[in-house]
Parts: structure tokens; C-alpha cells; sequence
């Protein structure tokens, strides 16, 4: 993965799982990014987890066509929730 291009650090999910990532800030997990490759077009799908932050409940998602955009959404709603919660 092009971490240089990302602000957190990503990992895969599983070791033998090629289209599945972890990313991980402030000591926790705190989403997923995972390629579906049903169909015709192969979207990138990310999930948002954030309980560390006290906010149970509170999660988001989305799609992109590439892994790094998707990336860069997850952790864009990540530092948003996190200015909410300052």
C-alpha cells in the first residue's frame, strides 16, 4: 500500500487476504477497506469503526473505484468525527 500517499497506517485485515486493509490511528483499529470484485466494475468499499472515541454507534461508509481513494475517505470521515469529539 502507497502509505507515503496516506496519513495512517494501513495493514491487511489478513495475511491471506490480497483486497482487504486495516487501518489503524491513535492506537486503535479504526476501519476497513475492502475490494468486491462482483460485477463489472471492482468498487473499494470502506467501514468506519470508532468506539475508542466514545461514540458508540457512530459509523460511516463508502465506496470508491481505486483502494487509495477509499483510504483517503475513511480516514478523512476518521479525523472528522475526531474534531467533533475534541
Amino acid at each position: 500500500m502507497a502509505e507515503k500517499q496516506l496519513k495512517y497506517r494501513w495493514q491487511h485485515t489478513w495475511p491471506d487476504v490480497k483486497h482487504d486493509f486495516k487501518c489503524l490511528a491513535d492506537g486503535h483499529s479504526i476501519g476497513r477497506v475492502m475490494r468486491h470484485d462482483t460485477g463489472p466494475m471492482r468498487m473499494w468499499t470502506w467501514f468506519m469503526s470508532i468506539d475508542h472515541l466514545d461514540r458508540p454507534g457512530e459509523a460511516r461508509n463508502g465506496q470508491a473505484m481505486d483502494k487509495i481513494e477509499a483510504c483517503r475517505q475513511l480516514e478523512a470521515a476518521y479525523d472528522e468525527v475526531k474534531a467533533a469529539t475534541s
